[in-house]
């Protein structure tokens, strides 16, 4: 079916080249994915912004480009190499930056952006965070770029690539101290992380002046989707796709361990800061069900007793806010 072995002369995939990447189509596909890929894990009140605001965009992944892009990718600007993992940034001069993204959506409102950095990846920049403190006390919102890395500019203990296991789902302790003091300040803070395998960030959530954003690698417009999502035009957050345990979790569970009943995942015990399945929106829906649920988690509902029959279940999500938006609706089917 998948046509492995039919000649490559029928085959459509083997005619793309250079002329079909980063094409209006694919840039579109992608804006769509991200928006909806992107999971909102916290929000006290502070998203969506009105814009027009002196914001701060600071930390290492606040103008990323090449860390949007997942490392097996392949080439995303044309005319130049596939990305591969060499770090090379000139092979990304084609995607836009979060903070290019946030800078142009809040100068449409007559707002200003400032941007640094702070810290590396996981190493400290000499004043970094004295210039980072500097722009946020000018600021009357802050976003945080955070997360980790796949290529090399990131130290092993936080390396995430294939054939390599992290020793910390932590994040480094240089970006750590960046957020606690920028955190401490007490201005309206949205973090958002890059990273694919988890991320602890126990540290961040349940704060009344911080907002997380949970952004993966995104892709080549990621950084559009991310400002839309921030500024309320977009309002298509997903869910988590794995449970987040508390960044000591690895110190009390062994790697080869694989008995997911030994406190594995958040169904069999484990002390889970974000289960799997987690996600926020902008906006408040509602569900109904028939056959009829008096609620969303309950013991589980049988609806049929053969094996032979169709059976319906319908289910009735309306939106109750001020913001269009979607919601993610999850349905398991566990036969007896």
């Amino acid at each position: 079916e998948l046509d492995l072995f039919d000649p490559t002369a029928d085959q459509p995939y083997w005619k793309l080249g250079a002329g079909d990447i980063g094409t209006d189509n694919a840039k579109e596909l992608n804006l769509e994915a991200a928006q909806a890929s992107l999971v909102l894990l916290s929000n006290p009140g502070i998203l969506p912004l009105k814009g027009g605001h002196r914001l701060a965009l600071l930390g290492p992944h606040a103008a990323a480009s090449m860390d949007l892009i997942q490392v097996d990718t392949g080439a995303v600007c044309a005319a130049s190499a596939w990305n591969g993992d060499t770090g090379d940034q000139r092979n990304f001069g084609c995607v836009r930056t979060p903070y290019e993204a946030i800078q142009s959506l809040n100068a449409a409102k007559n707002g200003s952006t400032v941007y640094v950095k702070g810290c590396n990846l996981s190493e400290a920049i000499p004043g970094g965070l004295q210039q980072a403190m500097a722009a946020a006390m000018t600021s009357e919102v802050v976003i945080l770029g955070l997360g980790i890395s796949e290529r090399r500019e990131i130290s092993d203990d936080f390396l995430e690539r294939e054939a390599h296991d992290r020793d910390s789902i932590d994040l480094p302790n240089v970006q750590k101290q960046l957020a606690a003091e920028i955190i401490g300040l007490g201005k309206p803070t949205i973090i958002f992380l890059l990273n694919g395998g988890m991320v602890a960030v126990e540290e961040f959530l349940n704060k009344t002046n911080v907002a997380v954003i949970e952004a993966f690698y995104p892709g080549m417009e990621g950084a559009t989707a991310l400002a839309q999502s921030i500024f309320g035009l977009a309002n298509r957050w997903g869910r988590m796709p794995y449970t987040v345990y508390r960044s000591d979790w690895p110190n009390h569970n062994s790697m080869i361990d694989h008995d997911v009943t030994h406190q594995r995942t958040y169904r069999y015990g484990a002390d889970a800061v974000v289960p799997f399945g987690f996600g926020l929106s902008l906006s408040r829906f509602s569900l109904s069900f028939t056959p009829t649920l008096t609620a969303v988690r309950r013991a589980p509902v049988v609806l049929s007793s053969t094996t032979t029959s169709n059976v319906t279940f319908t289910v009735v999500a309306r939106n109750l806010g001020s913001l269009m938006g979607d919601v993610v609706i999850m349905a398991y089917f566990h036969p007896k």
